[in-house]
């Protein structure tokens, strides 16, 4: 069984701002409640984004309920799945909550700031920092379609008009 990160570990990691709180939930476990305002986004691999994924789909979600959505999909066995989800909370990308004899998984790091994140990396290392220079070469290379290109003439046009 995955154990999640100790209250004890959380308060050394001086890495992260984070802020605690402890709750009560309708179960009456004291939980820890926390804000990531920092999460070291690039931290999280490849494999580890397939576990983030299906939690930012669904959660919160057991280790063998995530087992079952990606495992087959990536040709992992229930361990390896078990090892991305310790390394996530080592990271404190998602958390954990004990439920009965398992463990209950949550995301902790927004997609919608993970994949800012990531997008940002992209264009800086290969497109020097410049969106344009990403959007020529999608057009250079003929990856464009009409529609591409009727959803950035839209874009610009909004960014135009100030709206």
């Amino acid at each position: 069984m995955i154990s999640p990160l100790s209250t004890n570990k959380l308060q050394e990691n001086n890495a992260y701002d984070v802020w605690r709180d402890s709750v009560l939930t309708p179960s009456f476990t004291s939980v820890i409640v926390r804000k990531i305002t920092d999460v070291n986004i690039m931290a999280v691999s490849e494999a580890e984004s397939a576990v983030m994924e299906a939690l930012w789909t669904e959660s919160p979600l057991s280790a063998d309920d995530i087992i079952g959505r990606i495992a087959d999909e990536h040709g992992w066995r229930a361990v390896t799945v078990k090892t991305l989800l310790n390394r996530l909370l080592k990271k404190q990308a998602i958390s954990a909550k004990r439920d009965g004899r398992r463990y209950l998984y949550e995301p902790l790091l927004d997609r919608s700031d993970y994949v800012q994140a990531q997008s940002q990396t992209l264009i800086d290392r290969l497109f020097d920092g410049r969106v344009g220079s990403l959007v020529t070469h999608f057009s250079e290379n003929k990856k464009l379609t009409p529609q591409d290109v009727a959803d950035l003439k839209r874009l610009i046009k909004e960014l135009d008009d100030g709206s």
